[in-house]
């Protein structure tokens, strides 16, 4: 399907004086455009810095293997745990074997 050329020119002629006769709102739609974009960039460089401080603080910490798992808490939630060489510690605390560390 195609748009043929006049309708086109009328169409963005007719966008144009739509946006030069409501100048405020024209004006409000590209500012919350260029704001939410904005902070959408701006959330996924934090995420993105913290990431990487996390990543630094693991290798700090010397271990090269890290083994996520799940354990169910007592209130029927999950929690999500990093198993780093102190499987002993897990295994007293939370009553669980620490096989799946090794």
């Amino acid at each position: 399907m195609s748009i043929s050329p006049v309708r086109f020119i009328r169409d963005v002629q007719l966008g144009i004086k739509n946006l030069m006769l409501h100048k405020l709102r024209s004006f409000l739609t590209m500012l919350g455009l260029v704001f939410g974009v904005g902070s959408v960039i701006a959330m996924l460089a934090v995420g993105e810095g913290a990431s990487e401080v996390a990543l630094e603080q693991i290798r700090k910490l010397g271990s090269r293997n890290i083994i996520v798992s799940a354990i169910c808490a007592g209130f029927g939630g999950f929690i999500m745990a990093c198993c780093m060489r102190i499987c002993n510690v897990w295994k007293a605390r939370f009553r669980r074997s620490a096989a799946s560390c090794q």
